[in-house]
């Protein structure tokens, strides 16, 4: 079976960031709620810094490895060999073993990493030196309770708030709520570039299922049956956002292999509207190429959302 496409959606790709940046908002406006006086609220404030920083470490752990489920060739060389193995609906998996590698990098290096797979302007994403203290009193507070030990003096550097080995630091108000400006910061300087990078057409939802389309009708010759025309079944609005059956009878002489593909685009689409198609859809008969391809498009059809309130043209 011909690789699979790439079925990257800059919408899909951003929403971790997206999220994160939501939550953000919402864990600062309860720090901001906080009575410094009040018992117990130096525990929620550091619960508060915690759940902040993790969230911002999950969500471009996962934008990245939703990157790399489309571009599995970014995945290192030892990971690739086991996708064959794995099959497609695995390669999540390995991207994400992939990330969770990386992540044991320096940060420095991983925004550099990350940068260059996604194809980013890696100065453009700013705030790493601080980032670097924020997420290093973080591990101090959940590993050795604020108390300075080499760990943190070795990987802060010149950033280090305390130099003397023993210290306690402080996670006062003033400084929870500098950390949570700089990382929004950051996640604005990523969402931002991820928006510039993946704008238009391409990656667009309608973009990633015309690519669909084309890999599933495409030929041994490689090109495209004339009985399978991308355009000769769907409609596609001018921003890539809608997409919208079209009316056409072509179907009834396609070869059973690509009724079998055309059946399962029209059922994600409006499953009520297509019920002809069965009758001359024979699942029990597909094997080979044509099965690995069908669980394929099972797997990632639902993903597309094609339906999300459009109705057929008939």
């Amino acid at each position: 079976m011909e690789s699979p496409p790439n079925l990257l959606i800059a919408d899909d790709l951003v929403d971790p960031i997206r999220e994160a940046q939501r939550s953000l908002a919402e864990l600062q406006a309860a720090l901001l709620a906080q009575d410094g006086g009040q018992k117990g609220a130096r525990v929620v404030r550091e619960g508060l810094f915690v759940i902040a920083v993790a969230r911002l470490e999950t969500a471009v752990s996962d934008t990245h490895i939703r990157y790399l489920s489309e571009f599995p060739q970014k995945i290192s060389k030892e990971l690739q060999a086991k996708l064959e193995d794995l099959q497609l609906a695995r390669i999540e998996r390995v991207a994400a073993r992939q990330v969770e590698k990386l992540s044991y990098q320096s940060l420095s290096d991983y925004r550099k990493r990350f940068s260059q797979d996604l194809s980013l302007n890696e100065e453009a994403i700013s705030q790493l030196p601080e980032l670097l203290e924020i997420k290093e009193s973080r591990n101090l507070l959940l590993h050795n309770n604020l108390f300075v030990n080499d760990s943190y003096l070795a990987k802060t550097g010149n950033l280090a708030r305390s130099r003397k080995y023993g210290d306690r630091l402080d996670l006062d108000a003033g400084y929870v709520s500098d950390a949570f400006g700089k990382m929004e910061a950051f996640l604005a300087g990523v969402h931002r570039e991820i928006e510039a990078k993946y704008a238009g057409p391409e990656y667009s939802r309608a973009g990633a299922f015309r690519r669909l389309w084309d890999w599933a009708f495409r030929r041994y010759d490689g090109t495209i049956s004339p009985m399978c025309a991308f355009d000769d079944y769907w409609d596609v609005s001018e921003d890539g956002a809608g997409i919208h059956a079209r009316a056409c009878e072509k179907w009834r002489t396609m070869s059973s292999s690509e009724l079998v593909m055309l059946w399962l685009f029209r059922i994600h689409y409006n499953h009520s509207a297509w019920r002809h198609l069965e009758e001359s859809v024979s699942i029990a008969n597909v094997h080979g190429e044509v099965r690995e391809m069908t669980i394929y498009l099972l797997r990632v059809l639902p993903k597309l959302q094609l339906a999300s309130g459009s109705t057929a043209r008939r």
